[in-house]
């Protein structure tokens, strides 16, 4: 940030984002802890990684005493190049006699040995850092090569929990960086009670002796909690044009979620603090629901399916063309009239009162969703 004094105002707080980053933060955490304490896991990729740690501890202290090195030894030589340029201007006087000549020169050699070693000394920590991280590198490619080897459904423990979300069509995404794309997150904390009684259970039929039942259980009640708190603060922001009623409960909910989230020890990262100090505030004032940037993360679908389409053709320019073509052609007032008629006469006919069987089924799981997220904000006051 250029000026650091100057602190953003009024911005709209990016509601699909902060969920996208708060849900994954929430997962990885617990798949770091499963894989740490309850995966079987062989003993040469035990011994790797405690090798890791161990690197990661020589990396952090190279890193921290070439920090301080750097604070002390920069202000040491810049005023040890003043008293050498004081020197030097002294030894072009006309006056000055040889003996003082004699000790000016014996301090310039003395200072400038000075500056070489320290100078040497940096660059000797500055090389103690890049072994350290070099080890370290080295330690997460045996580690991460350990687990690709370990990673079958029959052996692994987080394999079979990404074979549970797909049973929910959820899944990490390349083109997300591996991450839960936004519709999975929705998928995963709207679906907590089922997909943590699931994991619940994968987790007590396969794990490791050392690992007590006891621990299993408290991880995944925090965990359970955090999820279901999470579908409720973002299920009340995403109201569009709230009322008071609604904003209490959108209030209410953010509230318990950020409390707990920070008794369960996760970071509050960047994210974590604008949900917890800005999204409210903003919804307050001007509600937020109406203003979540989905648009921005269908682009990536949208790209996906014109890479897929025109994937023949080599050719950048023509490629380009293409693509701006069929979306020119699919956004033309005959071609998007002609659709809404399709989809006006394919709807399912209503029955006797008015409501599709379809429409009658959401109502009833939204409200039972309605009363699940009211249970996970009561449940998280009492702790």
């Amino acid at each position: 940030m250029q000026y650091q004094c100057l602190t953003p105002q009024n911005f709209v707080p990016p509601l699909l984002h902060l969920e996208i980053g708060m849900v994954n933060q929430m997962w990885d955490n617990l798949v770091e802890w499963i894989d740490e304490e309850v995966e079987i896991i062989p003993l040469e990729e035990k011994e790797a990684r405690t090798k890791l740690k161990s690197a990661l501890e020589e990396r952090d202290n190279a890193k921290a005493e070439k920090k301080d090195s750097e604070k002390t030894v920069e202000i040491e030589i810049r005023e040890k190049n003043g008293e050498i340029k004081a020197l030097k201007a002294a030894l072009r006087r006309k006056d000055i006699s040889s003996d003082e000549k004699q000790q000016v020169n014996m301090r310039l050699t003395l200072l400038q040995t000075l500056i070489s070693e320290q100078k040497e000394h940096l660059k000797t920590l500055k090389d103690n850092l890049k072994l350290t991280e070099d080890k370290v590198s080295e330690c997460k490619k045996k580690v991460e090569n350990l687990q690709v080897q370990r990673g079958k459904p029959e052996s692994s423990l987080i394999a079979d929990i990404e074979l549970l979300l797909e049973k929910y069509s959820i899944q990490r995404e390349a083109y997300h960086g591996g991450d839960f794309n936004g519709v999975c997150c929705r998928r995963l904390v709207g679906n907590t009670q089922n997909i943590f009684n699931e994991l619940r259970t994968l987790m007590s039929t396969k794990k490791d002796d050392r690992c007590e039942d006891r621990l299993i259980d408290e991880k995944i009640e925090k965990m359970e909690l955090i999820s279901g708190l999470l579908d409720a603060a973002f299920a009340h922001l995403n109201i569009s044009y709230p009322n008071g009623e609604e904003k209490a409960k959108a209030n209410k909910a953010v509230c318990a979620l950020l409390a707990y989230w920070r008794k369960v020890g996760l970071n509050v990262t960047l994210k974590a603090h604008i949900m917890e100090k800005h999204a409210c505030p903003f919804n307050n004032k001007w509600g937020i629901g109406d203003k979540e940037e989905s648009f921005i993360e269908q682009g990536h679908q949208v790209g996906i399916k014109d890479n897929r389409r025109y994937a023949g053709l080599t050719n950048f320019e023509k490629k380009t063309a293409s693509t701006l073509k069929t979306r020119a052609a699919a956004s033309h007032p005959l071609v998007v009239t002609c659709k809404n008629t399709v989809m006006e006469f394919s709807k399912r006919k209503k029955n006797a009162d008015g409501k599709g069987i379809k429409k009658v089924k959401e109502e009833h799981v939204k409200a039972e969703k309605g009363v699940q997220r009211d249970h996970y904000v009561n449940e998280s006051m009492k702790k």
